[in-house]
């Protein structure tokens, strides 16, 4: 490239996978290699394992560890794998950190701990903790929904600055906090990746100057929400604005799908659905004590959404 030329900054595409579980509700190993495998060559940068979309609330210990050697696997060296080992207690972390860097992961990422109340020192020190074990900067998960306390954002660039995180990915609502966040760390001169997971936001982040995206809308369409971070990469923002009405547009479908679900859990179910119907999962098993979908959700699913994401795929509608 000439000295003159600008450098294109690139922005990253995190995929949160989806655990297929089969019959038994174990984690399905075959599905799960096609799943990764699929995202990946429709443009993924790297992946984030055991994330909420990826049941890690009801996943066992031994399949925690497996989906991270799974994925290794699939992706060979060099392309990033996040591997999300969150718990209530720092123990726990740290065991579930160790075994999921010998199975392979290059960074693990944390939710802040719920169930009990923390202070803020209380939580930094659970993520030093984290570090010092996995032998690197972890990424903070923080998810208001589910976890309790969070972060201030001048909290977290301090932790970047001390080496104890490399990232986060923020599921809040709160973009102006998250605005705020990637201004004090750029005022910093932290090296710290920012990521959202508002899948319907994602462009309103990425012109933020965020690291890029990691939403579970990328379990469907993963080519265009790479195409996405290519095309604010290439400050092309009228395809940009495309593409965020494109993945808007899938979100809707979702919710239209499950009209009379109250909760978020319901849609990583109907993209199971969708996943077996592409023939990418064998099964659409959720984790108990969540409720299957019912007849006319799966219909109205295969209505709207799966000749959408057929589309995505590359599959004929």
């Amino acid at each position: 490239m000439n000295d003159n030329e600008p450098t294109v900054e690139k922005r990253m595409l995190l995929v949160p996978v989806i655990a297929p579980l089969g019959a038994n509700g174990r984690l399905d190993h075959g599905s799960y290699r096609r799943h990764v495998g699929r995202v990946i060559e429709l443009g993924a940068t790297g992946l984030w394992v055991n994330g909420t979309s990826g049941d890690f609330h009801a996943l066992c210990e031994e399949d925690l560890v497996e989906t991270v050697g799974i994925a290794r696997s699939v992706l060979g060296e060099g392309v990033p794998l996040v591997a999300h080992m969150g718990d209530t207690a720092t123990g726990r972390v740290v065991e579930r950190a160790r075994r999921a860097m010998d199975a392979g992961a290059d960074h693990i990422a944390a939710i802040t701990p719920y169930y009990t109340d923390y202070t803020e020192d209380e939580i930094v020190r659970h993520h030093g903790c984290i570090a010092e074990a996995a032998g690197c900067g972890v990424y903070l998960y923080q998810h208001p929904a589910t976890g309790k306390a969070q972060l201030a954002p001048g909290t977290i660039v301090e932790m970047a600055r001390q080496g104890i995180c490399i990232g986060i990915k923020e599921s809040g609502s709160d973009l102006a906090g998250f605005r705020r966040l990637i201004r004090m760390a750029e005022a910093s001169g932290c090296d710290l990746q920012t990521f959202h997971g508002m899948g319907a936001h994602a462009l309103e982040t990425l012109l933020m100057r965020s690291s890029g995206i990691i939403t579970v809308l990328a379990n469907l369409a993963p080519r265009t929400c790479s195409d996405l971070c290519r095309a604010v990469d290439m400050d092309r923002l009228d395809e940009a604005e495309r593409l965020q009405a494109r993945m808007r547009a899938l979100a809707e479908m979702l919710a239209s799908c499950l009209p009379r679900r109250t909760t978020s859990a319901p849609v990583v179910a109907a993209m199971k659905y969708v996943l077996k119907e592409l023939g990418i999962h064998e099964h659409d098993v959720v984790p108990e004590p969540l409720e299957p979908l019912h007849e006319d959700e799966m219909a109205a699913l295969s209505a709207m959404v799966l000749p959408f994401v057929k589309r995505e795929f590359g599959s004929p509608a």
